[in-house]
């Protein structure tokens, strides 16, 4: 089945790529975000994923069946002050005709010719073309999406939104990727990603004046007019308690996965980063950028497991563990330290559904450099191990942890036997003081001076 998501701009799109990425193996991701990349790709009937800033034309170029259409509005006032102030901040995301050198947001507000690009933007991307009318637009014709020539369409917009799979809300990101990941059969995260998230005061319509909010509202009226419309839309979607959601998940996943943790698609876990390869390779994941990160493994009923996590940590050294916390009893945690390299085991108790989840809580309060992930850890594997294999898995662990001991012991002996050895040869190598006689000393060497009179 073919996802295609029309990623409006400002909407959370960048957080749901993020997420959307982690379920699809990567060569069913259409590595293009943009028309122009997209005109030269040619294996879109065999895509289950296509993301990116396009608008509704993408849709007579794919399949009709089977296939799923998925976007996300967002709250007109919040959206079109968001992108003007990363207008304002950053000139890649200007329009190339837009010249905003110098310029102020009240200054914007008053210049309808600039507002212009930043205003009802929503109901543009969803009615470019009218669905019901279908165009004949061949790839090569593609371009991209001109404020020249742009406008917007509410009543086209409003079919095109009635004939999309699911519309979800940026207001209730967390709780609408829950209903998505319902929709599409992928992992149910328990900690929604947040990226691309830009000074979010700046987009509080209460940082405005009544007139500059009039203002906004007048330029966005078919936004505001077609986010109503999407509203009324998603309040009629099913909605299930997580646990439901993510037990009908974990019943489609294999028992024993034979490829890693890291790199399996749906990845079962929220809160890292986009999977990356080092030099060797070996994927890996950073944390975040959320300070909680959780896990998800799908294990055999009634039986203990052992868990065993490998973890680096990047940033400052005096500060670099972390915390468990799990929705079984956790028995015990043992650490093995390798530099900065960690290695966790995770004993925990025997629990009837089929499966476990594993919250980790990084404890970095400092990082070297400016990158903010070195706050947090990097997942280089996760593993878990049932019944017997878990106790042999433990007893192994158990018996490298009392080697380091002992090597650890050997060390501090050796050191303190060159040590001992160092002191001593220093101590012959000084010639001692004469001790200056005591009172007690001087009476007892005149006693023996008497005696050897007498005699």
């Amino acid at each position: 089945m073919l996802v295609v998501y029309l990623h409006i701009p400002k909407t959370a799109g960048t957080s749901l790529r993020s997420y959307l990425s982690d379920q699809f193996p990567r060569e069913a991701i259409v590595p293009y975000g943009d028309w122009q990349g997209l005109r030269a790709y040619d294996r879109i009937p065999s895509a289950g994923l296509i993301a990116g800033h396009f608008d509704v034309r993408l849709l007579e170029l794919l399949p009709r069946a089977p296939r799923r259409v998925i976007t996300f509005l967002r709250e007109p006032v919040a959206r079109t002050l968001s992108a003007l102030h990363h207008a304002l901040h950053d000139p890649a995301f200007r329009h190339k005709e837009l010249d905003l050198t110098g310029r102020k947001l009240a200054d914007l507000l008053l210049d309808p010719d600039a507002m212009r690009f930043f205003a009802n933007t929503q109901t543009a991307f969803l009615s470019s073309v009218d669905l019901d009318y279908p165009t004949r637009i061949t790839p090569s014709g593609l371009t991209e999406l001109s404020f020249d020539t742009l406008v917007p369409d509410i009543a086209c917009a409003i079919r095109n939104l009635e004939k999309m799979d699911f519309i979800g809300l940026t207001e209730n990101f967390a709780s609408d990727l829950l209903i998505l990941a319902d929709i599409l059969g992928t992992y149910p995260p328990s900690v929604a990603p947040k990226l691309n998230i830009q000074n979010p005061m700046a987009t509080f319509p209460s940082n405005l004046t009544q007139r500059q909010l009039r203002l906004v509202c007048q330029y966005n009226e078919s936004d505001l007019e077609l986010y109503e419309y999407a509203r009324r839309i998603n309040s009629r979607y099913r909605r299930r308690d997580r646990v439901s959601i993510l037990s009908d998940f974990i019943l489609r996943q294999p028992l024993k996965p034979s490829d890693r943790l890291v790199s399996r698609r749906p990845f079962p876990g929220c809160g890292f980063y986009e999977e990356e390869c080092d030099e060797t390779a070996r994927p890996f994941r950073w944390s975040g950028p959320a300070d909680e990160s959780c896990l998800t493994f799908r294990i055999p009923p009634s039986r203990a497991q052992v868990i065993t996590l490998e973890l680096w940590f990047p940033g400052h050294p005096f500060c670099d563990g972390v915390r468990f916390s799990s929705d079984s009893r956790i028995r015990t945690v043992w650490s093995r330290k390798q530099g900065r390299r960690r290695t966790y085991l995770i004993h925990l108790d025997e629990r009837e559904r089929g499966w476990i989840e594993l919250s980790i809580i990084s404890d970095q309060i400092a990082y070297a450099g400016g990158d903010l992930r070195q706050l947090g850890f990097v997942l280089m594997d996760a593993d878990h191990f049932p019944g017997l294999r878990g106790n042999l898995r433990k007893m192994k662990f158990g018996v490298r942890l009392a080697l380091d001991r002992v090597k650890l012991l050997c060390r501090a002996s050796k050191d303190g036997m060159t040590i001992t050895h160092e002191a001593k040869r220093e101590r012959q190598s000084v010639s001692p003081e004469p001790r200056e006689a005591t009172g007690k000393t001087r009476a007892v060497k005149s006693k023996r001076s008497e005696r050897s009179d007498r005699m």
